[in-house]
């Protein structure tokens, strides 16, 4: 019993290991490739929202 608790353990360690690697890697070319539009959108947004304030 106690071996097989041990190997689900090790296969769950495995899979949340690839899982943060793949979503360190995702936001990493999200960061980089699609990063820039969404930081040009945010950038975008305030100055649409500066002359309903003013």
């Amino acid at each position: 019993m106690s071996a097989s608790v041990l190997n689900l353990i090790l296969i769950i360690a495995i899979v949340m290991g690839l899982a943060m690697v793949f979503l360190c890697c995702f936001v990493l070319i999200s960061s980089v490739g699609d990063g820039s539009l969404c930081a040009e959108e945010i950038e975008i947004e305030p100055a649409t929202n500066n002359p309903l304030q003013n």
